[in-house]
């Protein structure tokens, strides 16, 4: 399945919105290798129809990784939805402009990561030495996540 990354909002014929996971525990990052591009991004998915943003990013988290996170302890970082930052996203049977609510979560440095059917490798990577193959959408929410302070140190 190829996948595509575009500004352009004419080619778009609806919005999804989608939850985005910077699961992190001192100065390194969970990231997936995607299956769809072969690029490296966030946690996460759509939100489905009847389900709250923080069920998704719960349900996304542990689908995608197998852990198991709380509500309570998830931290809102931003809403993104700027078509400037590839957030129109084009899959051969639709194209939709993607608006992501991005959370961070603090995991325990022991967790066992297991990869589903949607990646080809799931692992953590130092803050300091992050892929350069990322995909464009994960980009500005990782950067402001690094600058916020919230990246825990004990």
């Amino acid at each position: 399945m190829a996948k595509k990354y575009l500004k352009d909002s004419k080619l778009a014929d609806h919005i999804r919105i989608g939850v985005g996971l910077i699961l992190n525990n001192k100065d390194k990052l969970i990231l997936e290798k995607r299956v769809d591009c072969k690029n490296w991004g966030l946690i996460g998915g759509r939100v489905e129809v009847g389900e709250s943003i923080e069920d998704a990013a719960l349900r996304e988290c542990f689908e995608e990784t197998s852990i198991k996170i709380k509500k309570e302890k998830l931290k809102l970082l931003g809403i993104y939805s700027d078509i400037n930052q590839y957030r129109i996203i084009n899959y051969p049977d639709n194209c939709f402009h993607a608006i992501d609510v991005i959370f961070s979560y603090q995991v325990d440095k022991n967790v066992v990561l297991k990869k589903s059917e949607e990646s080809i490798e799931v692992k953590f990577f130092k803050i300091s030495d992050l892929p350069t193959d990322i995909v464009p959408p994960a980009k500005q929410p990782i950067n402001e996540f690094i600058k916020s302070g919230l990246i825990c140190n004990n």
